[in-house]
């Protein structure tokens, strides 16, 4: 199908890039108005043309903004005064994407913080390595089979990066204090899992984390790579 013929409905039409980042924004859940610029200037098929290769113009991104809003396909908040919108898709959206069978989930303001941070580590990772594939954390519980009642859910990473060897990582993004124990259990459940675990942890966090994965054996501790949120994902 041809981009000229892709549209939801017989009066709107949207280009290739347009569904691959609405797609993209499905997957997780919502973007911040600016990651959409950012995702939509990589997707561009001619990004030298762009006045900023690494961003489309927030004029430009707004006119796509509103399209889709009027077609049905996004909604848009502003959750913080001076603070850029969000961007999450609407039923309809979903379906145009190929993802109706996802539940509709609408960003909650306490979450945006968490979800920023993980998209940010979605953009690095697939500016770095593009031959990998992203599953978000939104997909892998789509995928998770039913669990009996008092059966022990697993934890669930923030996504998982599929490498073409067949190897998976586990992206997991942590921003807040929290418990030793807590950390320390994740990390072993990861390196159980996974190949690898790549762990995005912010300052007020760090020591934490670094204090659990001390505690590992070291065959486990070579599993996991600590980077900065500062650092990183800015």
């Amino acid at each position: 199908m041809t981009e000229q013929h892709m549209r939801p409905d017989a009066g709107v039409r949207y280009t290739e890039e347009e569904r691959r980042c609405l797609r993209w924004t499905a997957e997780q859940g919502g973007a911040q108005f600016e990651q959409v610029q950012r995702l939509l200037a990589r997707l561009s098929p001619n990004p030298e043309k762009l006045a900023n290769p690494m961003m489309l113009s927030v004029q430009r991104t707004r006119k796509k903004k509103d399209r889709w809003k009027d077609g049905g396909l996004i909604a848009y908040k502003i959750f913080e005064a001076n603070k850029k919108g969000w961007l999450w898709l609407t039923r309809q959206g979903l379906e145009f994407v190929g993802l109706g069978d996802l539940r509709y989930y609408e960003p909650k303001l306490e979450s945006l913080r968490h979800l920023y941070y993980v998209n940010q580590a979605r953009l690095y990772i697939e500016q770095q390595r593009p031959e990998d594939v992203w599953k978000s954390e939104r997909l892998i519980r789509y995928e998770q089979p039913a669990f009996s009642a008092g059966k022990k859910v697993p934890h669930v990473p923030d996504a998982l990066l599929q490498k073409p060897n067949g190897e998976t990582i586990a992206i997991e993004v942590e921003l807040t204090l929290k418990k030793r124990e807590r950390i320390l259990a994740i990390l072993k459940e990861s390196t159980h899992t996974y190949h690898r675990t790549w762990y995005f942890v912010a300052r007020p966090a760090w020591t934490t984390v670094e204090a659990a994965l001390a505690q590992l054996p070291e065959h486990q501790r070579k599993r996991v790579q600590i980077l900065s949120v500062e650092e990183k994902l800015q």
